[in-house]
């Protein structure tokens, strides 16, 4: 198969998406990326995305809708946002989960154990162990498993080839080989720039030098291309952040133990921010604590609850969570001020149980911890970017003037996020939910099928 209706740049979240559900739809696409995904966004993700609307909410009795979505979203970002892909992704979002479900097989659930902060009502999903390499690595089984779909890894994708503002394919190296591959679709589905730092230090100053936990590949070369034809950016200063990484950088303590009550607490022994925020926004607030570390400690019914996440599971199964019979067990282990540790968990306790007033005003998830306790040293750490080029209705992407680019359409991290500015505006799940839905309209355009 020699020409394709399509070339899709990128085999994440959204790659994966726009593949599988131009395929169904009757096209040929290819799809190309410089790996075999094992280190994508997607696959190092938690693995929930978030649908509103969805039949496992209904099975489940949760009452949920695309209006309420979008409330929450207005609240998390402080109704700052890119409103016309917002509004794409918290209606479409539920037909990416369905298609995955029953066209592709993929055995999803709603996720029901951890609440999440940034949403009213349960909308993540996941597959059996929660966590989102076994969740790509569905997805990617079920898309090998397409006769329209062509995949060649090894595919670096090095440029647009475009002619009088339309875009007609991309240049590539195949396996060491130079290529021109034309196509009347091109798709950008190959992330953000979380992993180029010069792009960081001109957008995200605050987060350029943190940890990246994110896909490596991610250098912005998409945004790049799109600039470079004229298109138009939005919210470049946004990011996922994530407060709840484990300090040798392996993992993630899935979406956050705060949610169930965990207490953050710095090198000092004292708690250093409220705990009911998120787990995007966290990341700074750790960063900023001494030495840009600090200790999650929870005790033996949070860690039973955590314990569906598959991400929590690998943190606990490598050895990086410890429990202590006693708080001055967990102190000692490490290096807190006992007498201070004590006595900053004594007075969390009594604020959760409403004795006194919380001293950093955590509204929410609190809970007393009583011995054993658990105890796992945290960094904060940049995930992914949330900003990017913008697209219409179609996931065509737009001119600054607002007109669109031929042949040129766009998704996932290379595309505005849902996030608003900054870090505080993601809410988990969110990111996903726009690769897939915007995914799910690429194909459909590919396919003619225009709004």
């Amino acid at each position: 198969m020699d020409r394709y209706d399509a070339i899709i740049v990128g085999a994440g979240a959204a790659g994966l998406s726009a593949a599988s559900y131009a395929a169904a739809l009757d096209r040929h696409v290819l799809l190309l990326d410089c790996s075999n995904g094992a280190s994508s966004d997607f696959a190092k993700s938690g693995g929930g995305p978030a649908a509103a609307g969805t039949r496992f909410q209904q099975q489940a009795d949760v009452t949920d809708s695309p209006e309420i979505w979008l409330g929450d979203i207005r609240r998390k970002t402080g109704n700052s946002f890119d409103n016309s892909i917002t509004r794409l992704v918290v209606n479409r979002a539920r037909d990416a989960i369905h298609f995955q479900a029953d066209r592709l097989g993929i055995d999803i659930h709603l996720v029901r154990n951890i609440p999440v902060a940034g949403h009213s009502v349960s909308r993540l999903y996941g597959t059996p162990r929660e966590i989102g390499s076994e969740y790509a690595e569905m997805f990617t089984a079920a898309v090998a498993r397409l006769s329209h779909v062509t995949r060649k890894n090894d595919a670096e994708v090095t440029g647009l080839l475009a002619d009088g503002g339309i875009v007609r394919g991309v240049l590539a190296r195949i396996g060491g080989r130079e290529q021109t591959i034309e196509a009347p679709f091109t798709v950008l589905a190959c992330g953000g720039f979380a992993a180029n730092r010069k792009m960081l230090a001109e957008f995200i100053p605050d987060i350029a030098g943190a940890l990246h936990i994110g896909c490596p590949h991610n250098d912005g070369c998409g945004i790049a291309w799109g600039r470079a034809l004229g298109a138009a950016t939005s919210f470049l200063d946004s990011y996922q952040g994530h407060g709840h990484v484990t300090a040798d950088g392996k993992g993630r303590l899935g979406l956050g133990l705060t949610t169930l009550g965990a207490i953050m607490v710095d090198l000092n022994g004292r708690r250093f921010v409220r705990e009911d925020i998120g787990p995007s926004e966290l990341a700074a607030h750790v960063l900023a604590a001494p030495q840009g570390t600090a200790i999650e400690i929870y005790d033996d019914p949070i860690h039973k609850r955590a314990f569906s996440m598959g991400a929590y599971r690998d943190v606990v199964e490598r050895g990086a969570a410890k429990r202590f019979e006693t708080a001055s067990a967990l102190a000692s282990a490490f290096g807190l001020p006992a007498e201070t540790f004590g006595a900053t968990l004594d007075a969390a306790n009594k604020a959760a149980r409403g004795e006194v007033v919380d001293p950093l005003n955590r509204s929410a998830y609190a809970r007393p911890l009583t011995p054993p306790l658990w105890g796992v040293r945290i960094v904060g750490a940049l995930a992914h970017t949330q900003g990017g080029l913008r697209v219409n209705d179609n996931a065509e992407v737009i001119t600054t003037d607002g007109r669109p680019i031929f042949g040129l359409l766009a998704a996932g991290g290379t595309v505005t996020g849902i996030s608003g500015h900054g870090a505080a505006g993601y809410s988990s799940g969110n990111g996903l939910a726009q690769a897939f839905a915007l995914g799910t309209i690429a194909a459909e355009t590919i396919a003619g099928r225009r709004a």
